[in-house]
């Protein structure tokens, strides 16, 4: 679910340990961030669960946030929840998950405006012009993230080749960062190498 979303449905619980079975509907509203509204309710049938189900679908595109949330409460009455409700590892586990989306979607971003730039970049460090923080930032955080993407392909994998090329990869993006004045992790990127061949020396690396 994205900030803004609305989910209505129907689910079908059972404990294998009690036998016991619970057909229920729920509505879900993600406002932004950590802010949920969740109602939940037995089946009440499903023309009144199709009516329900209507009314909030279309309640979505036409009413104000506090009125959703009060559509949602004048439904499913006190069946109604938010993240405080949780158990705290269940809580800490989605939290974690929903944080781990948000700096995903930032990292794609900052790629993307990394790799729209930088021949600018490029041309302003061979200028010995002063870099826009923000696109030095955007470049630091990007080659960051393919820092951390080879590494931790070089820990897992077996075949010679492609560690070869992976490791050529590797200092690729540290002479990149070189050129570009970013600070990466270098110290992280030298054990790796020299766990993988300790001859190796990273001290010229940036």
């Amino acid at each position: 679910m994205g900030p803004g979303s609305l989910v209505v449905g129907r689910l079908l619980l059972h404990s294998p340990r009690t036998q016991e079975t619970h057909d229920l509907i729920y509505a879900v509203l993600h406002l932004s961030g950590w802010d949920f509204h969740c109602g939940v309710m037995a089946f009440p049938g499903r023309r009144q669960f199709e009516d329900l189900k209507q009314e909030l679908l279309q309640g979505s595109r036409r009413l104000s946030s506090p009125a959703l949330v009060m559509a949602i409460g004048n439904h499913f009455g006190s069946q109604t929840f938010d993240l405080s409700h949780l158990f705290g590892d269940d809580r800490q586990r989605l939290m974690q998950s929903m944080t781990q989306e948000t700096l995903d979607r930032l990292g794609e971003t900052y790629r993307q405006i990394y790799l729209d730039n930088y021949s600018i970049l490029f041309g302003l460090r061979q200028d010995n012009l002063p870099v826009p923080e923000e696109l030095q930032a955007a470049a630091q955080i990007a080659l960051n993230q393919r820092l951390r993407s080879c590494l931790r392909s070089l820990q897992t994998e077996d075949d010679l080749a492609t560690i070869e090329d992976m490791t050529g990869e590797l200092r690729a993006i540290l002479d990149e960062a070189e050129q570009l004045g970013c600070h990466l992790r270098r110290f992280e990127a030298a054990e790796t190498l020299n766990d993988l061949d300790p001859s190796e020396s990273m001290a010229d690396c940036p």
